[in-house]
């Protein structure tokens, strides 16, 4: 079984398309990726869910090859939206479908017991008849490779195992990182590619056997030049890792791990012999900083799949969560690690192996002013106020959190849901209502420089924040002691929920959004009216906000709009959105109530689309509107006359249908 690759945006658009990318990430946040299994040769079968449930199957062979199929009729040379779904869904699970990947491989690829009998059979038998030492040694001389393969087994496994209270635990294993950090920089320094000479020797080279021009010549091909270079030095250490893991050595392999990391995090300018131009030293510093994150990759993956001795895993996880508090990883990354924490804390006996060095560094080595860790900072306390949570240790997490919960978004969101779990609902509702606050200042304008997270950690904040709004004011509502409390706390509800439906794109609480402005409607009528911006809010009000919301597409508006059975307004909607696919996603949102209205529409939008010219790409748009217009009930004679109109005008070399 080969090994499963790094699933993202940009590998989901090379092997598929644009196209369909939108539409299978449509489909995955609709849930409508229902299963997911693995067999053991590595193919994974997936089950989505468009007109019937298709099956899809992915296979990940040698050298990054990819190759699907899926049982549905799209027959164009891209892969279908439900491939890319899937794809999708391995995205946004990536180190989990790793760690199940690499478990697989590991149970095919285990020798059996008649396996190791056989070993053990013919071993005795050659040493009966003659001595090892002679054979072994020259077969060790004809194939190198072999013998490093077995010095490192028996230096880093065997001999482990033999004399383990001197070749294990924390200190042995930091001087193997030590250790290999001196080669890494030594390598490094040796091979000097980032001198200019060396850099215009190699292309003098590509450009003489016409790979590019001469004039092809800029920072991109700099940068590319010394990924590469850069690429090859810690290659050779990453294939280490990889061979001491294969050996059983999970230590071992970390070790040289967290010497690539330690080595990129304390990169600069001494490392070079070189002098350097400054603009080219920022770019080699970028290629060495990116292995980061690969390296951290590597470790959360160890961490996620295999098992430690005791005093091993106490060095394991200790160097991990060092890692989690350094300041090496880059910030747009942080809710997902943030994640795998969650997942690796969840695996048997992980947080009692953590205990060590949450009790150094997070608990024992505070300021005596401020009772925090000077260990902790405001991008890492979300990840401190949640292993001091789980380890017991509430009260110290209770400190953090009410220090930085308005510095860090992923802290104000663990804050919340523990409030809310702790019945603390006044406190809740007030960190609720800040998240809010930033909602209100739009931040699709901000969010590029907004210092308190990312804006998918806002988002999810925000979806946290609202729920605990709900449950509160819900309760709130219900038992109002006058109608103007019950007004303020249903204009409060209505604003949560509405925002969490647009920036979120949350139908499941669009029922509950609609039932308040119900509510409020009644207390317009009785005399106490509800506003929101000068006006009240109601039904109407309501419709208009959301056709001018420009943070939510316009399927997502004709859904709501459906739910109102405003069938008017899912039709203005459709005539005024511009792309094809989701013209012809929300026109099959009322196509069996409204077949007439529907069928109007699709003759209008193709006609625009004939009166501009028969090339090809006309031609493809007007198909596929022709195959979703055939879905319509009771229209077909209709369609087939609509059809014979368009191919009388001989526009398209080829007939329609």
């Amino acid at each position: 079984m080969n090994e499963f690759p790094t699933i993202d945006k940009a590998f989901i658009i090379d092997n598929s398309s644009y196209s369909s990318y939108v539409k299978g990430l449509d489909y995955y946040n609709r849930g409508n990726v229902k299963s997911l299994n693995i067999n053991e040769d590595g193919v994974i079968s997936v089950s989505v869910e468009g007109a019937k449930l298709y099956h899809v199957e992915l296979y990940f062979g040698d050298s990054s090859k990819f190759s699907a199929a899926c049982d549905c009729p799209y027959d164009l040379d891209d892969y279908c939206k439900h491939i890319a779904a899937a794809l999708v869904h391995l995205m946004q699970n990536n180190e989990k479908i790793k760690a199940e990947f690499k478990k697989i491989n590991k149970i095919k690829s285990a020798p059996d017991d008649m396996y190791d009998k056989k070993i053990e059979k013919y071993l005795e038998r050659v040493e009966k008849e003659k001595s090892l030492k002679k054979p072994i040694a020259e077969f060790f001389k004809k194939f190198p490779e072999s013998f490093k393969e077995f010095q490192a087994y028996y230096d880093g496994v065997y001999s482990l195992k033999e004399d383990g209270r001197k070749k294990s635990g924390a200190i042995y294993y930091q001087k193997r990182v030590e250790d290999s950090i001196n080669e890494i920089k030594s390598v490094f320094m040796k091979a000097e590619f980032y001198k200019p000479q060396n850099y215009m020797s190699q292309r003098a080279n590509i450009v003489s056997s016409g790979a590019i021009s001469v004039e092809n010549y800029g920072a991109g091909e700099y940068r590319g030049y010394f990924q590469k270079s850069a690429d090859y030095i810690f290659d050779i250490f990453y294939a280490k890792a990889e061979r001491s893991l294969k050996m059983g050595d999970i230590c071992g392999g970390a070790s040289f791990l967290h010497a690539i990391y330690n080595f990129a995090q304390e990169f600069n300018a001494s490392y070079i012999k070189a002098a350097i131009d400054e603009k080219i030293y920022k770019v080699l510093e970028g290629c060495v900083k990116y292995h980061l994150n690969k390296a951290f990759s590597a470790l959360i993956e160890i961490a996620l799949s295999e098992n430690f001795e005791k005093d091993d895993a106490r060095w394991f996880y200790n160097g991990l969560l060092a890692i989690y508090f350094s300041s090496g990883i880059s910030s747009d990354r942080r809710l997902g690690n943030f994640d795998r924490l969650k997942l690796i804390c969840s695996r048997h006996g992980a947080v009692e192996f953590m205990l060590d060095f949450i009790n150094e560094n997070l608990i024992n080595n505070s300021d005596p002013k401020t009772g925090c860790p000077p260990y902790i900072n405001a991008q890492n306390a979300h990840e401190a106020f949640y292993l001091l949570n789980i380890s017991g240790e509430t009260g110290r997490a209770v400190k953090i959190a009410e220090k930085y919960w308005q510095m860090n978004i992923i802290l104000h969101r663990e804050y919340i849901e523990f409030l809310m779990k702790n019945f603390e609902h006044k406190k809740a509702l007030k960190l609720s209502a800040a998240i809010l606050k930033i909602f209100d200042k739009n931040p699709e304008k901000i969010r590029e420089g907004l210092k308190c997270g990312t804006f998918n950690e806002l988002k999810e904040a925000l979806s946290a924040a609202v729920k605990s709004m709900d449950e509160i004011l819900t309760s709130l509502v219900n038992f109002a002691g006058s109608r103007q409390k019950k007004a303020a706390c249903l204009k409060d509800l209505y604003r949560a929920l509405y925002t969490e439906a647009v920036y979120n794109n949350n139908l499941d609480v669009v029922d509950k959004l609609l039932n308040v402005i119900d509510e409020i409607e009644k207390l317009n009528s009785q005399g106490v009216p509800v506003k929101l911006a000068g006006e009240n809010i109601s039904m109407e009000n309501f419709s208009g906000t959301l056709i001018s919301e420009d943070v939510c597409d316009n399927l997502f508006k004709a859904k709501i709009f459906k739910k109102m059975c405003r069938h008017d307004l899912v039709i203005g909607v459709a005539n005024k959105t511009a792309d094809d696919y989701m013209f012809s996603s929300i026109c099959g949102l009322i196509m069996n109530e409204k077949p007439d209205e529907v069928f109007d529409l699709f003759k209008h939008r193709i006609g625009s689309i004939v009166s501009k010219g028969g090339d090809r790409d006309n031609y493809g748009h007007v198909s596929k509107l022709i195959n979703v217009m055939a879905k319509i009930p009771s229209k077909s004679k209709e369609l087939n006359v609509f059809i014979e109109k368009i191919n009388e005008k001989r526009i398209y070399t080829k007939k329609i249908m």
